[in-house]
């Protein structure tokens, strides 16, 4: 017997750039250290490429980053915030690709 599930999409926060992502992470996180280091992740991010494209984060990953509660190693959280990078640049090709 097959059974449908409806899969729930979990809030999200987006940003459009990379400047975007910087200045409100500058304005929220409550944590001064891991701000400069979530700086330093994003700032080499922009020198390494166009600073557009849709970065997203869950709910849940976005209250980590910015909380001064329960904080993960900021390693981890750094890791969390290159992924996200990441994932804005192979949307950003591809959205190239399907343009050409």
């Amino acid at each position: 017997m097959a059974t449908n599930t409806l899969e729930i999409p979990k809030n999200t926060v987006k940003f459009d750039s990379l400047d975007a992502l910087r200045a409100e992470l500058g304005k929220k996180t409550q944590d001064k250290e891991r701000l400069t280091a979530f700086e330093e992740t994003i700032d080499e991010a922009i020198k390494l490429d166009n600073k557009k494209g849709i970065i997203e984060f869950t709910e849940d990953e976005w209250t980590s980053l910015i909380t001064s509660e329960k904080l993960p190693p900021i390693e981890m959280q750094k890791k969390l915030l290159k992924e996200k990078i990441e994932e804005r640049k192979e949307t950003t090709e591809e959205s190239k690709e399907k343009r050409e």
